[in-house]
């Protein structure tokens, strides 16, 4: 068995979930928690060798609020941490094995899952006719430098309500995708690829191609290169979660995230009909308990 220590162990790990090509949001979902763990726990220089399950009991199992979707995250990181030493030989087994969460020790609100909203029809177009309307007069209201920004949200927030593309595959959206009018995207989770036919109504019904054409010719390879550089910044998407909140308060609407767009997506097609397996393929899910999450009545 070769010695490690966990603050080495943890930076190796990071380096190889990004050579795999893991998606970065995923990475820094598993990866930051738990070296915040092993940093107020004062266990860096430890081996991960000498780290059992009692221990980590403790990050799976905080005596903290932390909701049931926070110790599953938890789990699956820690797992994957030790799967991967084990293979390096920096420990002897996977003490991540043996976790389990303690389901009867969580209130109710613990265990229930937040029930994420979705955007109405007319939401949505409040939303956008607030953004076509800035975009339309930024000159007159002085705020051209915000225009760039209110272009984009306006052509994103139709992207995602009319295919149900997540923000980032929106940012990284290669000119190449679209095939005539269908958009096909391997998409930056679990790289699913997800064929839209979007000459069809519930997917806008041509709406989408003409958008994506009117992108001009010299922004590279990307639809949207100057926000595609951005993302890679911040791939966990807060400073964009909260740009996207502020524009939706200016247009009326609170407590609606931009993913709340992809959820008006399934529940949309849902509502037409349209089975879970059907909508799961379009969105890229690999799961239809995950599709029956996002319809909404």
């Amino acid at each position: 068995m070769r010695e490690k220590t966990m603050n080495d162990g943890i930076a190796e790990w990071r380096d190889w979930l990004s050579f795999i090509g893991s998606p970065e949001q995923t990475i820094m979902s598993y990866h930051d928690p738990l070296v915040r763990f092993v940093h107020d726990h004062r266990m860096g220089e430890k081996l991960v060798s000498d780290v059992d399950e009692r221990t980590l009991d403790l990050y799976i199992n905080p005596t903290s609020s932390a909701g049931v979707a926070t110790r599953r995250l938890r789990q699956a990181g820690v797992k994957s941490f030790f799967k991967f030493c084990s293979k390096k030989l920096y420990c002897e087994w996977n003490p991540a094995e043996l976790m389990k969460i303690r389901y009867k020790a969580l209130t109710f609100e613990q265990q229930e899952p937040k029930v994420r909203g979705h955007y109405t029809e007319d939401e949505f177009n409040q939303l956008m006719d607030y953004l076509v309307d800035f975009v339309d007069n930024a000159k007159v209201y002085c705020e051209l430098r915000r225009l760039p920004r209110a272009r984009f949200w306006a052509n994103a927030s139709s992207l995602a309500f009319w295919t149900g593309l997540r923000f980032g595959d929106i940012c990284t959206l290669e000119k190449a995708s679209l095939q005539g009018d269908r958009l096909i995207v391997h998409t930056n989770k679990r790289n699913k690829r997800v064929a839209l036919d979007l000459d069809l109504p519930y997917l806008g019904e041509g709406l989408i191609p003409d958008l994506l054409r009117k992108v001009p010719e010299n922004s590279g390879i990307y639809f949207f290169p100057e926000e595609k550089v951005l993302y890679d910044r911040d791939p966990a998407c807060k400073t964009w979660s909260t740009s996207f909140r502020n524009w939706a308060k200016y247009a009326g609407i609170e407590g609606k995230s931009f993913h709340c767009l992809r959820h008006a997506f399934v529940t949309r097609l849902r509502e037409d009909g349209m089975s879970y397996d059907k909508i799961g393929e379009l969105v890229g899910h690999s799961s239809e308990e995950t599709t029956k999450g996002y319809a909404h009545s």
